[in-house]
């Protein structure tokens, strides 16, 4: 009697032991990360990183600005963002970086300029910041509404980061936007007008004439801007509605003839006339040889 009463409680305090055991597959393996991760961090923070610590991961917003600080920034913790600012080439840009956890990545935007309220973007500015963008490194130009600034974006992998991998990609970001000044500064505009040389009108058949970024507008809003570099690629933008759509590829020129050829393996082939150094008519060519449309781009100032 003694025995079956003994084996019964001992059945009884085990029970529990053995339920836990049954429960431990409701442990997501996520959640048990996270609070590793946490305890990371909490000695990552105490611990003083240097400029080539490579950091596993960047977890916090605070982490973010004590590796900003190593990277020689006087960077600081708002609104869970790392705030700080940079001098450059004679400018002085805001930036602003955020950790994204759930994505794994870091989000940057470096204000450039500020819009005048009583000279808005117009569309033709507008579609000439979005040819601009780096789309290899994948940073792009925006307008920023409750700031009214205009604004360079990007976003990069937050893994295996070192202070100094942040200082060279917040540099590559202000030197390209030093070289893009002309298009969100209005008196880098003023100051390449007035230095600019007059073009020779004998040159206005030349391939180069089309190097560069233009832009045409239609009724009703629609507009296009397209961007010619020196290599012969191209990238056109349609802006209708609201909406804008990008094509790239291969442009080629013979005489008057131009031809688009995308990367999507969509052809235009166009017409070039009253082309001078500052303004072009480019007529798109049907199937049955007429001009289906014609623009008159203007060279983007």
């Amino acid at each position: 009697m003694r025995f079956q009463l003994f084996t019964a409680v001992l059945i009884t305090l085990l029970s529990p032991i053995v339920s836990v055991r049954a429960d431990d597959s409701l442990f997501s393996q996520v959640a048990m990360e996270s609070v590793f991760e946490k305890n990371i961090e909490t000695v990552k923070q105490v611990a003083v990183i240097d400029k080539d610590q490579r950091i596993g991961r960047i977890t916090s917003t605070a982490l973010l600005v004590r590796t900003l600080t190593a990277a020689g920034f006087d960077a600081k913790a708002v609104d869970n963002k790392a705030k700080f600012q940079l001098k450059h080439a004679g400018w002085l840009f805001p930036v602003s970086m955020t950790v994204n956890v759930d994505q794994d990545r870091i989000g940057c935007e470096m204000s450039l300029a500020k819009v005048d309220e009583n000279q808005p973007l117009d569309k033709e500015t507008l579609l000439q910041l979005l040819t601009a963008g780096d789309a290899a490194s994948g940073a792009f130009f925006a307008y920023e509404p409750e700031s009214k600034r205009i604004q360079l974006r990007w976003s990069f992998d937050n893994r295996g980061l070192t202070a100094t991998d942040l200082k060279t990609a917040v540099l590559k970001r202000a030197n390209f936007a030093d070289q893009n000044a002309k298009l969100w500064s209005p008196t880098k505009q003023e100051r390449d007008a007035a230095s600019s040389p007059k073009t020779n009108s004998s040159q206005e058949n030349t391939w180069f004439s089309l190097v560069g970024s233009w832009s045409a507008s239609l009724p009703g809003g629609e507009a296009f801007a397209i961007q010619i570099s020196s290599d012969a690629r191209f990238q056109l933008v349609h802006l209708k509605s609201g909406k804008s759509t990008v094509s790239k590829g291969k442009a080629s020129r013979s005489g008057n003839n131009l031809t688009l050829a995308g990367d999507d393996k969509t052809t235009l082939n166009c017409q070039v006339s009253n082309s001078s150094a500052d303004k072009f008519r480019l007529s798109v060519i049907d199937a049955k040889g007429n001009a289906a449309v014609n623009l008159d781009f203007k060279k983007a100032k």
